[in-house]
């Protein structure tokens, strides 16, 4: 599974000269992450239960917002 940082460019319909940029983050399992990054899995998954790394859930899987998780890792706080 490769995962890119995609930059989408949408055109305003009333104006094609306005034209926005939307980063789409990057939003990994826990065990890429865990893979990537070399933290458990249990480890992992106890942030998320926790609330200290931005995450959503889908069906059963989390995904982690992996730059939040790296900006977490630096300065220890979410935004």
């Amino acid at each position: 599974m490769k995962n890119v940082n995609t930059v989408t460019k949408i055109e305003n319909t009333e104006s094609m000269s306005n034209v926005v940029e939307l980063k789409i983050p990057r939003m990994v399992p826990i065990q890429t992450l865990a893979d990537e990054c070399g933290f458990s899995y249990k480890t992992i998954w106890k942030l998320c239960k926790e609330n200290k790394i931005v995450y959503i859930k889908a069906g059963n899987k989390y995904l982690i917002n992996f730059d939040k998780f790296v900006e977490f890792l630096n300065t220890g706080v979410q935004e």
